[in-house]
């Protein structure tokens, strides 16, 4: 009877360690999978070839940026909006002689780079043009009149519809982002874009798939990734924020600074 016991809790610890070895080779193979698929955006983006990629851009409202303060690979799933806001804010606090970098000091970096390579500066249209060019779908957003999107505003761009609202001091009530989210539901939107002035001002935008914030929040310049919701701040003025979706949904960012 006793060896039967033991051989049963051998079989049951057996069947534990199979389920905790698949459950961590799935995860593996997610976030490994994620990276390859980003990767292969980026490929894409540098080589020209951007056939099925929607790119969505939008001028750079930011008068500086702090040093990245929030790093996608620092993540995990319990982080709240505000919780990046706070992480942010409290970096900037300790490290606010150093760590801003003006649109002016950047400006003056960027030039040196592009007199050298001898590099076309950057323009709304024209990257709109480079990319129409490279075989994407393209639209952009105005950051700076967020009450534009307080009304339906469905794109269709490449292989998927997107819809486009906005939270701000006026809007910032989780009922208001329910009903947006919604109502796009319902019209069968495939992706749900929200532009916010500020991304501490919902402890969550559960729903949504992009937050584009209209200020610098001391994110990653390729934006981070939080429990399903791809998050990105705004770029420096004279630059372009772009957020580039694949055919397969995976979505990347930067700051353009030059063609």
């Amino acid at each position: 009877m006793k060896k039967i016991s033991r051989e049963k809790a051998a079989l049951g610890f057996f069947v534990f360690l199979a389920l905790a070895g698949l459950g961590v080779l799935i995860a593996y193979i997610v976030t490994v999978g994620h990276s390859l698929n980003v990767a292969a955006s980026n490929i894409d983006d540098a080589t020209g070839n951007l056939d099925g990629y929607t790119a969505v851009l939008y001028k750079g409202t930011a008068t500086e940026h702090r040093e990245t303060a929030v790093n996608s690979t620092e993540l995990g799933d319990t982080l709240s909006s505000r919780s990046l806001n706070k992480r942010s804010t409290q970096q900037d606090t300790e490290n606010s002689s150093t760590d801003e970098m003006s649109a002016a000091d950047t400006a003056e970096s960027a030039s040196g780079r592009e007199d050298s390579e001898q590099a076309q500066p950057v323009s709304l249209f024209a990257l709109q043009r480079s990319y129409i060019e490279k075989g994407a779908r393209v639209f952009s957003l105005d950051t700076e009149k967020l009450t534009d999107y307080n009304t339906s505003t469905i794109i269709r761009a490449g292989n998927y519809t997107y819809g486009v609202l906005s939270i701000d001091q006026v809007t910032a009530q989780e009922n208001y982002l329910k009903k947006r989210i919604a109502e796009y539901e319902e019209k069968e939107v495939d992706i749900i874009i929200c532009v916010v002035s500020d991304v501490s001002l919902l402890e969550s935008y559960e729903g949504v798939d992009i937050v584009i914030s209209a200020q610098d929040e001391g994110f990653n310049p390729y934006g981070v990734l939080v429990d399903g919701v791809f998050y990105n701040d705004a770029a420096l003025q004279g630059q372009i924020g772009l957020v580039l979706v694949s055919p397969s949904r995976t979505i990347t960012a930067r700051d353009v600074v030059s063609l």
